[in-house]
């Protein structure tokens, strides 16, 4: 059971209302089911600082919301039986593939789009902690955690994976965008 943290959903309302879309049972998990809006979000607070070099706003504003973030992640990821942390369900935003069977998908495991984004929060995070000179036994945890996080893939004619399996893309749309975030404005 997850106990630390907060998170969003990719969505919100009139009503301040961020819980997962639906559409009265019938939603599609490919917009509906995506909990990593918070650890994206905490990104922009990091950036902030980046900017500013504002250490009271770092420490009285975006610490508390990032470690925040972060708890809810390091407890969100499960182990994959291989050694690895990994999101589960997972979803790539606004993006599907086929199964080995042709069959339309949009869940899988440790999508490429939710590794690049815990890596880059944990990075932040553990920075974070570094120059506050705080939280160390945290920091030290979550560097553990992201030290065996599902690595990156490499798929068929050096195509980048999309998750813990390399599927045959079926829709053109921004979510290939999306997989690219490690390379431009991720941390590594």
């Amino acid at each position: 059971m997850m106990r630390r943290g907060w998170t969003a959903n990719h969505n919100s309302d009139i009503w301040a209302l961020s819980n997962p879309v639906g559409d009265f049972g019938t939603g599609d998990p490919v917009w509906a089911n995506w909990p990593l809006g918070g650890a994206w979000l905490a990104r922009h607070l990091w950036e902030h600082y980046n900017y500013t070099g504002d250490k009271i706003f770092l420490k009285k504003t975006a610490y508390p919301l990032m470690k925040g973030a972060a708890e809810f992640m390091f407890d969100w990821l499960i182990p994959d039986g291989n050694g690895y942390w990994v999101t589960a369900p997972s979803v790539s935003p606004e993006n599907r593939f086929k199964d080995a069977k042709g069959k339309s998908q949009s869940v899988s495991v440790a999508s490429t789009m939710d590794m690049a984004i815990i890596w880059d929060l944990f990075t932040n995070m553990a920075e974070a902690s570094k120059i506050l000179n705080t939280d160390k036994a945290f920091r030290d945890s979550i560097l553990e955690k992201r030290s065996k996080l599902f690595p990156m893939q490499v798929g068929k004619k050096d195509s980048y994976w999309n998750g813990i399996k390399s599927l045959k893309k079926q829709t053109r749309s921004t979510g290939m965008f999306r997989i690219c975030l490690d390379f431009i404005r991720g941390t590594r």
